[in-house]
């Protein structure tokens, strides 16, 4: 029914988009969009961990209702989740972005840096945390071609440094020529020292201010004969 509906609107309007409430298997490999209520948007809870649909439904390209938070907002990009925008009065009939300075700022910088990692948040494999240990921040990661990145957000308003390892082997980085690059808000990338354990774990750390998002983006170097 929704391959059909799609095709039927996809005649009339070629840039029409088909979005559906709510997220499952058979619909979702149709729907160009999934949008999906969290609850009342205030506590960031969802019926489910919203990781488990991220990993489990890889190509889900999702939206959730979102107000002026701040944290959520972060951990949904660290996701590569689409924020819908939701005044936190549902009843209200008019509401402007700009009635929340703050966040309308920041979700400025969120876009800004979105278009820089399009490349992995759209188009890159997630894999959750799959070898990653991450303290200080929220830390998800992506592998796309040759490069890897691990995008790590403050969710919490306090600047605080974030410590990043990440299996080396597992992603097929060669610690001896990869290199990593942070980008933040600035859309600027800057190259960033690592460190190599014992155990193949390379080991970086990151300042992170309040709200503050950094991706840092690993090369998988030469090949290990």
């Amino acid at each position: 029914m929704m391959k059909e509906l799609k095709a039927r609107m996809r005649q009339n309007d070629s840039h029409a988009l088909l979005i559906g409430e709510g997220a499952e298997m058979r619909a979702t490999q149709h729907y160009d969009l999934c949008w999906l209520w969290n609850v009342w948007g205030l506590d960031a809870t969802f019926d489910y961990p919203i990781e488990i649909l991220r990993y489990s439904l890889p190509w889900v390209r999702a939206a959730v209702a979102i107000d002026d938070n701040i944290g959520l907002a972060n951990r949904l990009f660290v996701l590569g989740i689409y924020l819908a925008l939701f005044n936190r009065n549902w009843h209200c009939e008019t509401a402007k972005l700009s009635d929340w300075p703050e966040f309308a700022q920041h979700v400025k910088k969120l876009a800004g840096l979105r278009k820089v990692l399009l490349e992995f948040l759209l188009d890159g494999r997630f894999m959750d945390d799959l070898g990653l240990r991450a303290e200080g921040g929220y830390a998800r990661v992506y592998e796309r071609l040759n490069r890897v990145a691990v995008v790590v957000a403050e969710t919490e308003g306090k600047a605080r440094r974030a410590t990043i390892e990440l299996d080396a082997s597992r992603y097929r980085i060669n610690p001896a020529s990869a290199n990593c690059q942070l980008v933040d808000f600035s859309g600027q990338q800057r190259p960033l020292g690592t460190k190599r354990s014992r155990t193949e774990q390379l080991r970086a750390e990151i300042d992170l201010g309040a709200w503050q998002i950094g991706a840092l983006v690993f090369t998988h170097g030469q090949e290990v004969a």
